[in-house]
């Protein structure tokens, strides 16, 4: 089984959330000013956001997969909408999915329904929440955030010990005096049936409660969503129809909607049958029912690598200053060298964080995690000068990569504690001649550097994930497993995925991408595909942070954006909806498209930034005219949805 099928920057974004202050009473939270914890706002850029509402809403879903326990076979989402709002008018829907069991409210995504009310348009994100997310029991991330204090957590997972004899992290997840069990494979038989056709079954309930999806509803996609959406337009619904008969577009950003997953052909009866021999083998615990990999670098699947993940934000947030005590795991791209270096290492909890998902945090020195390399942000880099008399370098650049090279441990102050320099938001005082180079095609590549600073802040990336506020109103769970019976309190809204489904994801996901066209209905065996991405004709927009973009369902509406600029747009989309032709992600890696800042995107529509500039995010401002021009005029009425906070509306 591929280590990182289902490996994605949604799994990779280290979320994290403000203090929490106390809770105001009802006719103090009617006041214009609306405290954030008591009516959920969000988290981000800016530090926290009034005029936007967060709700949990959980539904029955019209998949019924066999064994799941009765409380967990629903189906949820986050919706965010404005707080003055009229639900009765409704100018668009953002269905937004991270199938990969991530989930989260991404700083862009808010910035979008923020955008569309500057142009006195009511858009509203719905983001779903995978079934996996209600087995996460997040008791300790809330109390860690109650009290500002990271070892309530530590303590809540790990006990009474976690660190080793060398005072880095060394923690046993569940060990001895922690009040966390965790869950094993062996309780959860059920994930082996929640497959495919529970996605989208899960999918179609949430679009079932949209009025005129058609003309309506839009769904976009991150990282993996290419394959996610190439889904979703094909697969049969419960009306006999397909998914891209009942949208209105469909917007894939920084994954490409690309031929890859779309795939070629049927599969041959050998595909089924190797198919249906490792469904079989996930149904009899011979492979895992949940992905619980053993990596230990800052980017994996597994409980309790999401955990540490996880506590390495918290640590951030609250200790920002202090030594961090985790290290950074192997896996540089410079190879063992690399990884000798950073072992040396000593870092602030701030840098840690700023380490872990930077693509580039010491420039040109191919210290970089290899998967960061191609997908983290370009959010600055470690406070860091060699040793005064060191040697510039211990090793060439690897695998012939060229420019700098590998450093020496020599180079490190053993005494030194280093931190992190923002490079985004401010005026640029920390640019390094190579900051914002990254590896790319095997070569160390400048071509994005800019002299400007980046546009994603470290702290933005932590705060605009995972507000507790997000799943207020979920209730705690009762389940029996058969190791025994838990409560189960998912409601802090953390982003990471501790349970992320096997058969979807390592096993449905590849197969579904691999064929044009898929029907397998086994009612002797429980499983029932029915995809088909032959004739696929729905509006396109694609934004990516790497070239090449093509549309593989050759539909005469569709419009990409890349790095480099303006790459397609086709002359019904330029009809419909012309794009700024300056509009470029020439400053983003893919963490930055989901963390970008937008404060001065009302500049775009004025004319005096270009989309894409820094402070102007590239996607929030185009994404609303391209949105309206496909959607009908006529906003729907959607008061009929669950408002579970109406205290906290300002209409």
């Amino acid at each position: 089984m591929a280590r990182v099928q289902s490996l994605s920057l949604a799994l990779a974004v280290l979320g994290a959330v403000l203090i929490s202050g106390s809770a105001p009473s009802r006719a103090q939270a009617a006041k214009a000013v609306l405290d954030i914890d008591a009516c959920p706002g969000l988290a981000g850029q800016p530090s926290t956001r009034r005029d936007l509402i967060s709700e949990y809403i959980s539904i029955p879903s019209l998949a019924h997969p066999a064994g799941t326990p009765a409380v967990l076979d629903r189906v949820q989402f986050v919706r965010i909408r404005e707080r003055s709002a009229d639900p009765h008018k409704v100018d668009a829907v953002l269905l937004q999915a991270i199938p990969n069991g991530g989930g989260g409210i991404s700083e862009m995504g808010t910035q979008v329904v923020e955008t569309a009310a500057r142009a006195h348009k009511n858009f509203e994100l719905w983001i779903i929440e995978r079934r996996e997310r209600n087995l996460e029991d997040l008791t300790g991330m809330r109390e860690a955030f109650s009290r500002g204090d990271p070892d309530a957590a530590l303590h809540y997972y790990y006990g009474d010990h976690w660190t080793g004899a060398n005072g880095k992290f060394n923690g046993t997840f569940g060990g001895p005096g922690a009040k966390f069990v965790p869950l094993t494979q062996n309780d959860v038989p059920f994930l082996a049936d929640w497959d495919a056709s529970v996605m989208f079954g899960d999918v179609e309930s949430i679009m079932d409660l949209v009025p005129q999806r058609k003309t309506h509803l839009f769904a976009y996609s991150a990282a993996p969503g290419g394959g996610f959406l190439s889904q979703l337009a094909g697969v049969k619904l419960h009306d006999g129809k397909r998914g891209y008969q009942e949208l209105a577009g469909l917007i894939p950003i920084e994954g490409q909607l690309s031929y890859a997953s779309v795939g070629t052909g049927e599969p041959a009866q050998a595909d089924i049958e190797k198919y249906i021999a490792a469904v079989q083998a996930i149904r009899s615990g011979k492979t895992p029912r949940f992905l619980d990999n053993d990596y230990t670098t800052a980017i994996s699947p597994g409980p309790n690598v999401q955990v540490t993940n996880s506590l390495v934000t918290l640590f951030a947030l609250f200790r920002p200053n202090a030594e961090s005590m985790f290290a950074i795991a192997p896996g540089a791209v410079g190879g063992a060298p690399a990884d000798a270096f950073t072992a040396k290492l000593r870092l602030t909890n701030r840098a840690r964080l700023g380490f872990a998902i930077s693509s580039d945090p010491i420039p040109g020195s191919f210290t970089t995690i290899w998967i960061n390399s191609w997908f983290g942000g370009r959010i600055g880099r470690l406070d860091y000068t060699p040793v005064a008399g060191s040697a510039a370098c211990a090793v060439a650049g690897p695998f012939g990569l060229q420019a700098p090279c590998v450093p020496p441990v020599a180079q490190i102050d053993p005494a030194k504690v280093y931190g992190w320099l923002d490079g985004g938001g401010g005026p640029g005082t920390h640019a390094s001649a190579l900051e914002g180079w990254t590896i790319f095609k095997g070569r160390f590549d400048g071509s994005a550097v800019r002299g400007e600073f980046n546009p994603t802040r470290l702290a933005t990336i932590a705060e605009s994930v995972g507000r507790p506020a997000t799943r207020t109103n979920l209730t705690p769970l009762t389940i029996d497993f058969p190791t025994g019976r838990r409560t189960i309190d998912a409601s802090f809204g953390y982003f990471f995925a501790w349970y992320a489904s096997n058969r979807y994801h390592s096993i449905d996901i590849p197969f579904l991408n691999t064929y044009r066209k898929i029907l397998i209905d086994r009612p002797d065996l429980d499983i029932h595909l029915d995809f088909d991405k032959t004739h696929v004709d729905i509006p396109v927009l694609a934004y990516t942070v790497h070239a090449g973009s093509t549309n593989p369902f050759g539909g005469a509406d569709y419009t990409a954006v890349e790095q480099g600029g303006l790459a397609i747009e086709t002359p019904l989309a330029k009809r419909l909806s012309p794009m700024n032709p300056a509009a470029s992600l020439r400053l983003y890696n893919n963490l930055d498209v989901h963390t970008a800042e937008n404060a001065r995107g009302a500049l775009v529509a004025q004319g005096k930034l270009a989309p894409g500039d820094v402070g102007a995010h590239a996607i929030s401002t185009t994404i609303v005219p391209w949105i309206l021009a496909r959607a009908a005029k006529t906003p729907i009425d959607l008061s009929g949805l669950p408002q579970t906070h109406v205290s906290c509306s300002r209409n």
